[in-house]
């Protein structure tokens, strides 16, 4: 009954990505590559396994195509003379299974196979071993061997390559395996490898924790975590203009000459000079889209009522390029209404203004249909759409202003509305939270059911990078997905999307960027769907596992209660003991408190934050930043600052001299009580916040209920720095307010410069001394956390670069490490024209 109980619980509790619209296995590097880097999957690395009258190994298996296709399946090893061969050879169409016992082949038989022709064409592969004989079967094939092993208490198991003493070999052929089950001879399952995730080059079953080692593996549920570049197209202009064509999977890119066609089916790149017109010209204001139910392109610009058409067939175009120096409305969003047979165009930027403008077009010709939407939504560009059906669609966030002028506060948005082209209408769904830095997004998002997925990127940056985040329709929470893709952010000059192709079940992002030349580049990348996140791949594996499995369940079975209470009572011991325990850097907590990967929105009330950039909310929860003219923000923020970081008050002559000093002493002192004024009656809406003035002195009283994010955090560095101490509460506490962003990032004046230096420093010494702490030793995930926020503040600090890449190596993310440090030598080069002392190899083998 015991056994029955475990075996349910870690089952369930272990249990994969097994959704039959996720495709994982492990797939073999065959002769492609040389014998160094062929695959391996050995099953007995440490330890042999044993079994009394018999037992079964089963799995799924998929031939790949391959020029040389020979190869060893597996290799069933009895002792160092007897072995169970599976010896595949997909161009000869067969496989065979042949027993050796002493260099000599009892028994050989063979089985038709072919290549699979989708995802989908696996084979079940079966093999019974009993006393006195063999049975293979391949689906519903079986054959029988007369004769079986002498012994089966020294049972190895290796797929492909093998460096077995007696029986080793590079031949692996070009396959794909997994759901790998060993069973008893009266069926129980001992031992399941699902390879749907992995830990580094370790693989765990699901059953006993059992440890497999895995040498140069190619993880299909990569393809759900990894952008792959597929293809990057070099084009000379600078506003290129870019569409997709959903139903005969291809994309396009048009020149002032020329068209460039992309068969995302083949990918096949064609370049066409066209035979006649242009598209509409320079401004980045006109795009294009694919009208599917007429074939054709359309380029437009708001500016004009008349489209512009490519016809495919005289591969030219209905007129040609107009002058768009002044532009409306750049990075604006678009679809095609097809039951009203209408464009639908919604925000932009142009003449230093941002558009709330809602504007459609019928596809058979006429004028734009501009209505303003200002009184619903917030001006903005660099938005995501995501189409709903019936002329319904959704804006995610974006960079505007409340009153759409450039010069009045412009911030970005992280809202989600949606609007009807139809009725002209718009509704507010929810204020979303994205943490860190700021965030702008893909010109298009995938609406799926109850989620949509934009790609988001700091838009305050040139070298900065793509991230996808799934956003929930039902609560408004944010996670972010998969690795991130590298982007040239230049405003005007730069343009990425997100599409999805069903069929395929792919996204792309398409990027127009700036290259490191002086030309323009389209980039595509692909990404299996639907996304995951990188933690949902990586095998957690729990102290003590990757035994053998009678060993643990004889241990369990005899001394279940003990043990249990046993642990109970070294847990209490161990934890009086460590309260007890004090060392001057260290402080061990029995837990580790986890970061979230879904952020829950709440709405913040009486909450001033200064991490990331300048925001206040009232009593009420709104958001009333934008009441704060210039001058009222810096004041209130010179005497908070002040107040917080070391408890000193300002006089009212610092006030002057650092705020009106070209005033006389009247005018100065005038100017502060009218300033004062103002910020007074907004703290009154904050709450309990009042600046106070006594003898000539200002100071902020602030009030428990008060919520201000660099307050709690220098008192938390306050305390490390006092006691000299580094617990791993502390050490996660700071590190949740910390990565919210760097001090005021978006404040850029000279007195504000030394909090800022004298915060990252601080942080980033305490944030530094951690990394010695035990429980961060042992904790890859933290070390990545701790490494992000240090380099929000120093992106090129060496030693957290060190970190952070060799932290996401040894979590089986490879690519993300590799991109890491690509981009802190980019920096490197770009901050301090030299290259950086360190290079990638020593980091990730130290």
């Amino acid at each position: 009954m015991l056994r029955k109980f475990l075996l349910l619980f870690f089952s369930s509790f272990f249990l994969g990505l097994s959704g039959s619209n996720i495709h994982y296995g492990l797939t073999f590097n065959s002769h492609a590559v040389n014998q160094d880097v062929r695959t391996s999957l050995n099953l007995t690395p440490d330890m042999p396994m044993s079994f009394s009258e018999g037992f079964s190994i089963e799995f799924d298996i998929k031939f790949n195509p391959g020029v040389q296709a020979y190869g060893y399946v597996c290799r069933i090893i009895s002792g160092d003379d007897s072995s169970f061969d599976i010896i595949s050879n997909i161009n000869a169409k067969k496989l065979n299974c042949v027993l050796i016992d002493v260099d000599k082949a009892l028994s050989n038989v063979d089985f038709k196979i072919s290549v699979p022709q989708n995802k989908s064409d696996w084979s079940k592969m079966k093999i019974k071993f009993g006393r006195d004989n063999i049975v293979c079967s391949i689906n519903d094939i079986s054959q029988t061997i007369p004769y079986s092993f002498k012994r089966f208490d020294d049972i190895k198991v290796i797929f492909g390559k093998n460096w077995d003493k007696m029986f080793y070999s590079s031949d692996v052929p070009p396959i794909t395996i997994k759901d790998v089950i060993i069973r008893d001879i009266k069926k129980n399952v001992l031992y399941s490898w699902k390879l749907d995730k992995y830990a580094g080059k370790k693989v765990y079953d699901d059953i006993s924790r059992r440890e497999a080692l895995v040498e140069n593996g190619s993880w299909d549920i990569d393809k759900y975590i990894k952008w792959h570049k597929e293809i990057s197209i070099p084009v000379t202009e600078r506003y290129a203009q870019i569409a997709f064509d959903s139903i005969q999977n291809r994309f396009f890119i048009a020149t002032s000459d020329s068209m460039i066609f992309f068969d995302m089916d083949d990918f096949h790149v064609e370049r066409i000079k066209t035979q006649k017109g242009s598209p509409f010209g320079a401004g980045g204001s006109s795009q294009m889209i694919y009208d599917r139910k007429n074939d054709r392109l359309i380029s437009y610009s708001l500016l004009y009522p008349d489209f512009i058409l490519y016809d495919f067939a005289k591969n030219e175009w209905s007129g040609d390029k107009l002058d768009q120096r002044f532009a409306p409305a750049h990075h604006h969003n678009r679809f095609i209404d097809v039951e009203k047979n209408c464009l639908v165009t919604f925000g932009g930027y142009g003449y230093q203004t941002y558009k709330a403008w809602m504007s459609t077009h019928s596809l058979d010709g006429g004028d734009w249909d501009i209505e303003d939407m200002v009184d619903s939504i917030a001006p903005r560009y660099l938005s995501a759409l995501g189409y709903l059906g019936e002329g319904k669609f959704l804006i995610l966030g974006g960079y505007g202003s409340i009153s759409g002028r450039q010069e009045e506060s412009p911030k970005n948005f992280y809202d989600l509305y949606e609007l009807d082209s139809r009725k002209k209408t718009c509704k507010k769904l929810f204020d979303l939270t994205f943490p860190k830095e700021p965030v702008a997004f893909s010109n298009s998002m995938i609406v799926d059911k109850d989620k949509v997925y934009a790609l988001a990127y700091n838009n305050n940056r040139f070298h900065t990078q793509l991230n996808l985040c799934e956003i929930s329709l039902s609560d408004g929470s944010v996670s972010i997905l998969a690795d991130s893709i590298p982007y040239n952010f230049l405003d005007m000059e730069s343009f990425c999307d997100l599409i999805l192709d069903e069929e395929k079940t792919m996204l792309y992002a398409i990027l127009l960027q700036k290259t490191h030349s002086v030309g323009y580049s389209v980039d595509l990348y692909s990404l299996a769907y639907p996304p995951l996140r990188m933690s949902d791949v990586v095998q957690k594996v729990l102290p003590g596992q990757g035994r053998d499995r009678s060993f643990i369940w004889g241990l369990l079975s005899s001394l279940f209660i003990i043990v249990f209470a046993g642990i109970y009572v070294i847990l209490k011991v161990k934890k009086k003991s460590a309260q007890k325990k004090k060392e001057k850097n260290i402080v061990p907590q029995s837990e580790v408190l986890k970061k979230k990967t879904t952020i829950e929105l709440k709405t913040p009330v009486s909450t001033v934050k200064l991490l990331g950039g300048f925001q206040v909310f009232d009593k009420e929860g709104k958001d009333i930043t934008d009441s704060f003219t210039s001058i009222v923000k810096q004041i209130f923020l010179y005497i908070l600052l002040s107040t917080i970081k070391d408890g000193k008050k300002v006089t009212s002559e610092k006030l002057d001299e650092t705020f009106w000093f070209e005033m006389d002493k009247a005018s100065a002192s005038n100017n502060r009580s009218v300033n004062i004024r103002k910020l007074r009656l907004l703290l009154e809406k904050v709450g309990n916040l009042a600046v106070v003035n006594k003898k000539s002195y200002w100071f902020v009283e602030m009030g428990k209920d008060i919520i201000c994010d660099y307050n709690e955090i220098m008192l938390l560095l306050k305390k490390v720095k006092e006691e000299n101490i580094i617990r791993i509460d502390l050490l996660n506490a700071i590190l949740d307010i910390a990565q919210n962003g760097a001090l005021l990032p978006n404040l850029n004046t000279e007195w504000v410069d030394s909090y800022k230096s004298e915060y990252s420093n601080l942080l980033i010494e305490i944030l530094l001394k951690s990394i010695s702490l035990t429980e961060v030793e042992s904790d890859l995930n933290l070390q990545v956390r701790i490494a992000n926020v240090i380099l929000l503040h120093d992106n090129i600090d060496e030693e957290a670069i060190q970190i952070k890449c060799r932290a996401l190596f040894l979590l089986g993310q490879k690519g993300a490490s590799k991109q890491c440090f690509d981009k802190y030598v980019q920096d490197h080069q770009r901050l301090l024209n030299s290259n950086p002392k360190i290079n990638y190899e020593n980091i990730i083998t130290r």
